[in-house]
């Protein structure tokens, strides 16, 4: 969603028919327009039905309306234009899974930090490799977290950069970039 969204929905269906919310945002920010992890990884039964619904506003009453006065809106990359996509990215169970800490904010070995933008890395998952693409006007410290909080990697890097994580057993793990002017942070699932 761009500057015309208004909310956003999405749950889980279950065979046996039970409806399970999911994320739930009353009041779209375009701000927002990033990816969201779940505390802890989220159990999808075999033949589960995943669905989304957004809501836009498109009148005189939405502040962030680009036009004045509204102009028809089309699908489109731009932020003028408008889009509703809804990305999962899942792996196969395994025992344990439940466990595993997917929320950055809740490892307690990295201090609080001011975040500035997201990172985008990828392919993600992996099994060998990770690119960044980064502001190449200044050296950055990397630093990648297990799903427990210990620190397993860290390196020195600019501008588009490929990370090495062959060495990383399979899981889940968060990244931090920073320098003295900046601060991101994402994650990425290594197969």
């Amino acid at each position: 969603m761009h500057l015309l969204g208004e909310s956003y929905k999405v749950w889980m269906e279950t065979p046996q028919g039970d409806s399970i919310p999911l994320i739930d945002i009353p009041d779209w920010q375009f701000r927002w327009q990033f990816y969201y992890n779940f505390q802890s990884p989220q159990y999808f039964p075999a033949g589960s039905v995943l669905k989304s619904i957004g809501q836009y506003d498109n009148t005189v009453n939405n502040p962030d309306n680009p036009n004045d006065p509204p102009e028809t809106v089309y699908d489109g990359g731009l932020t003028t234009d408008e889009m509703f996509l809804c990305y999962f990215i899942y792996a196969d169970y395994q025992p344990g899974d439940e466990e595993l800490i997917l929320d950055p904010d809740l490892i307690t070995s990295v201090e609080d930090l001011t975040i500035t933008e997201e990172l985008a890395p990828w392919p993600n998952p992996t099994s060998s490799q990770l690119q960044l693409n980064l502001p190449s006007d200044q050296y950055s410290e990397l630093s990648i977290y297990s799903s427990h909080g210990q620190l397993v990697q860290s390196e020195v890097v600019n501008g588009r950069s490929t990370i090495d994580v062959s060495s990383l057993s399979t899981g889940f793990y968060s990244i931090i970039v920073r320098n003295d002017r900046w601060i991101r942070k994402s994650s990425f699932i290594k197969r």
